[in-house]
């Protein structure tokens, strides 16, 4: 079993020290990734009981799928902003939509991923819970290594082969401390959800290239 390819603390420190050096970028970006996903949430909650006439009622809905739209934006950003500073490169906040042309392979990906944690969920539970860490770096192989949804979800199920309970922990563990940094009125969460982001692309980095060095 194949349970040493990474280490928990070193993809923490990791993401701490490089947060330190990237934290004016890194503000900015989770700033506004958390806008982005609050926004329609307030609105849809104080208009949920209003009447609306029909064409209000419309562009609200036309405004809720685009928000929809640019959360999965973000979020396949957030995975090129990561894979840029794993690398020491500089980040610009364009680089949140540098990875568009790859919007309907990350949606397949993402409802393939959520169909298989349900379907594991289903039979027990722990089935679902073991699929969901063993195929929740397909987002980062779309991004990063250009591959399509059936192919990134394969390759992230082979790079997390022994690692299951690793993940498992450190998954625990960010969701600790994103926890207390949401109990800080969510302002922590401006500092804790960068340090988990970039963790966890350590841990992908390390994965991928334990893969890479097998094939």
């Amino acid at each position: 079993m194949k349970t040493n390819i990474f280490s928990i603390k070193k993809a923490l420190d990791f993401g701490y020290n490089t947060f330190k050096q990237n934290y004016k970028i890194l503000l900015l970006v989770v700033l506004f990734m958390l806008l982005v996903n609050i926004v329609p949430d307030f609105v849809s909650d104080k208009l949920k009981n209003a009447e609306l006439p029909f064409i209000v009622s419309v562009f609200f809905l036309i405004f809720g799928i685009m928000f929809w739209v640019l959360r999965i934006i973000i979020s396949m950003g957030m995975v090129r902003v990561s894979l840029k500073l794993i690398n020491s490169k500089k980040v610009v906040f364009s680089n949140l939509f540098d990875d568009i042309n790859r919007f309907f392979d990350y949606l397949i990906g993402t409802i393939l991923y959520v169909l298989i944690i349900v379907g594991g969920l289903i039979l027990f539970i722990i089935p679902g819970i073991i699929w969901m860490v063993r195929f929740q770096y397909f987002g980062y192989f779309i991004i990063d290594k250009k591959k399509g949804p059936i192919e990134s979800l394969k390759l992230s199920f082979h790079a997390t082969d022994g690692s299951v309970i690793n993940i498992i922990i450190f998954n625990i563990i960010a969701l600790i401390i994103n926890f207390i940094g949401a109990a800080f009125f969510a302002i922590g969460l401006l500092l804790t959800i960068p340090i988990t982001m970039l963790a966890n692309m350590y841990i992908y980095n390390k994965l991928q290239t334990h893969l890479d060095s097998g094939k």
